[in-house]
């Protein structure tokens, strides 16, 4: 839950010295950028390759890497 002032309740405000940080990344700065990169592997029950295409599309496939039928 957030406070008032926007930072959450129960944040730390601790701040960590150079030894604890040294890990060869930027300085903290504010805002950082991250990339994050799954696979999510669901089976569909399909008619045919463009029903499951349809498919895999509706739950929001966004790169499909294989099909196989079975």
């Amino acid at each position: 839950m957030r406070s008032r002032r926007g930072r959450p309740r129960g944040a730390s405000t601790q701040t960590l010295s150079r030894a604890e940080t040294d890990d060869g990344a930027a300085p903290y700065t504010g805002a950082r950028q991250f990339r994050v990169r799954f696979t999510v592997e669901r089976v569909v029950d399909a008619h045919d390759i463009r029903d499951a295409l349809q498919q895999a599309q509706a739950l929001g496939a966004s790169e499909i890497e294989a099909i196989t039928r079975e």
